[in-house]
């Protein structure tokens, strides 16, 4: 079993001056709602992904993973969109990785 340390940042190395932090945290509609507000150049939403994301976020059902929240060091949104629209209409928290200082070409590769 693997142990997981909530809330304590992980510093992952990467050869850049900002590195990049990998955090477990439990993310709430409220922090959904501001954490959408850096959503400048992500996808569009699939309206199928945030319904089941919704109701499993409801249900106590929406488990971690390794897929997570990514924020550029421009402080822009790179991936998780559905996941925080979800958590917004479903009104319930959720646990989720969020990786904060990634390069800006990151979104290529979610």
């Amino acid at each position: 079993m693997w142990n997981i340390s909530h809330q304590t940042p992980k510093y992952i190395k990467i050869g850049r001056k900002k590195q990049a932090t990998a955090t477990v945290t439990t993310v709430t509609p409220q922090m959904a709602g501001k954490l959408l507000k850096l959503d400048k150049l992500n996808r569009r939403r699939y309206g199928i992904n945030v319904g089941k994301f919704a109701k499993d976020m409801v249900n106590g059902r929406f488990v971690l993973t390794s897929v997570g929240i990514g924020i550029d060091t421009d402080n822009i949104l790179t991936n998780g969109g559905n996941r925080l629209t979800a958590c917004v209409k479903s009104n319930a928290p959720f646990e989720v990785v969020i990786v904060k200082n990634l390069p800006p070409e990151a979104r290529n590769y979610v």
